[in-house]
């Protein structure tokens, strides 16, 4: 199995070749290519990393994930490791890598595991680090270092399906999240001091990080989705109840109907392209839309009954019994959406 060790660069000229002859030195008697991804380079990094031997690529795309990117596009290896070009990531690692790679879809190469650890990093870097680390937790659990740049991958966990949002610099985290793999294991490491040139971790870089996990939290969490929905309902529910009853000087009762009903058709669509939207295709509208608005009737008289039921017998404060009642309400919404509305599109 043929594994191509990508390396993203951006004017590291100073210390690429070097690095690339602890890379060969690392993997001798491997079947392995080289890639260097020239992102951006204002310098003769392009060069040094030609005349060290490896096959270069230049990428001229805003973000380090497009360099990554460029990088798998690029390479030819029935798997792929990515690793800096800085030195901080030690070629001595990579044969674990390879070896562990023959049993699994993915190895990441951890500081987090047993045997792995943090060289040279002042305090400030490791609470940035393990900050960060904790902020991408709920989306993938099972790895320990979640903002790792040091992994591997079979070329087939990214398919034709996997949709990335290149927009940040944590492409990795794209992968853990989309990637289509079943097995992983996590391999340790040191990770080291550069050994020349400068770091490119800026506060630009970490608002970026915080940027990325927004669309990732609301792709792995469907629900979030739902429950934004929700919000944008309630945003139309309360000016055209406000309208119709305050100018158009209809009985608040029937505002609150014509409200709810054009609130739920705003939440049915808005669910149906954005929620729900791997499901959509061959959806019925019409059917789609009544059962959504039955399925609104019915969880608005089981939010009255919650609350009813919590406050006067439950003897719960009524604001409290409310906030209860639309959490019960929300589940019962969300769960109905998926198994009946949608669930023509289940596989």
């Amino acid at each position: 199995m043929k594994t191509s060790i990508v390396m993203p660069c951006r004017n590291e000229a100073e210390v690429i070749g070097t690095v690339l002859e602890h890379v060969k030195s690392a993997l001798d008697g491997l079947d392995c290519e080289l890639v260097v991804v020239a992102h951006r380079c204002t310098d003769n990094t392009a060069q040094v990393a030609s005349d060290g031997g490896a096959r270069v690529v230049k990428c001229e795309d805003p973000h380090l994930a497009d360099a990554m990117l460029c990088g798998f596009n690029f390479s030819e290896g029935d798997s792929v490791i990515w690793m800096d070009g800085d030195g901080q990531h030690p070629p001595e690692a990579l044969p674990e890598v390879i070896k562990a790679l023959e049993h699994n879809d993915m190895v990441i190469a951890s500081r987090n595991v047993r045997g792995g650890s943090y060289s040279g990093f002042t305090k400030y870097r490791r609470v940035v680090s393990a900050v960060a680390n904790v902020m991408a937790l709920p989306l993938i659990p099972r790895i320990k270092d979640r903002t790792t740049g040091f992994f591997g991958i079979h070329r087939n966990v990214l398919n034709g399906n996997t949709k990335l949002n290149l927009v940040g610099y944590k492409f990795p985290l794209e992968v853990f999240v989309k990637g289509d793999y079943k097995t992983l294991k996590e391999v340790p490491y040191t990770f080291m001091p550069r050994i020349g040139g400068t770091s490119k971790l800026s506060k630009r870089v970490m608002t970026a990080y915080i940027k990325q996990l927004i669309p990732l939290y609301l792709h792995k969490f469907r629900w979030l989705r739902f429950g934004l929905v929700g919000l944008v309902g309630a945003g139309v529910n309360f000016p055209i109840l406000y309208a119709l009853t305050e100018f158009a000087g209809l009985p608040y009762l029937a505002a609150a109907v014509a409200a709810i009903v054009c609130a739920s058709t705003s939440n049915y669509f808005l669910n149906h392209i954005w929620t729900f939207r791997e499901r959509r295709a061959g959806h019925n509208h019409l059917l789609g839309w009544l059962k959504y608005q039955g399925m609104s009737g019915i969880t608005d008289a089981a939010y009255l009954g919650v609350l009813a039921l919590l406050t006067e017998i439950g003897q719960i404060w009524y604001m409290a019994s409310a906030a209860l009642a639309i959490l019960v309400v929300f589940i019962l919404k969300y769960y109905v959406a998926g198994r009946w509305i949608w669930r023509s599109q289940q596989k």
